[in-house]
């Protein structure tokens, strides 16, 4: 096997529980999330919302042969840039994703409530 073939994929758990809509739908406990991922052979996921922290999740990981491919993490901002000490707030993402054993830190602003009435917009 070579090329896209043979790159491992995975899953955002997220298909399961909603971080931005948490009321979607009823939380899916972290062991369903994982034995599903497992099910359908994935290789591995994005950190999701109710996943145990630190030591806890290696174990549910290994058991199924799963990794944990990345964590996504936000910056706040709003319409002026962004708020609070960026390079604090990204060595606190980054040792969060070393605390869980994952590889790849993802980096988003989150504009916040707000975002819809400033994001796309040009001002005059």
């Amino acid at each position: 096997m070579s090329g896209l073939a043979a790159c491992p994929i995975g899953c955002v758990p997220i298909v399961w529980n909603n971080v931005d809509l948490p009321d979607l739908g009823p939380t899916v406990p972290y062991a369903e999330i994982l034995d599903d991922l497992a099910r359908l052979d994935f290789a591995g996921c994005q950190f999701g919302r109710g996943f145990p922290e630190g030591d806890e999740l290696a174990p549910e990981l290994s058991r199924r042969n799963l990794r944990l491919a990345e964590r996504y993490w936000t910056l706040p901002a709003d319409a002026g840039g962004l708020i609070g000490d960026p390079e604090e707030l990204l060595r606190h993402g980054l040792a969060h994703l070393l605390s869980i054993g994952g590889e790849v830190l993802v980096v988003a602003l989150d504009g916040g409530a707000d975002r819809d009435e400033w994001a796309g917009r040009v001002s005059d």
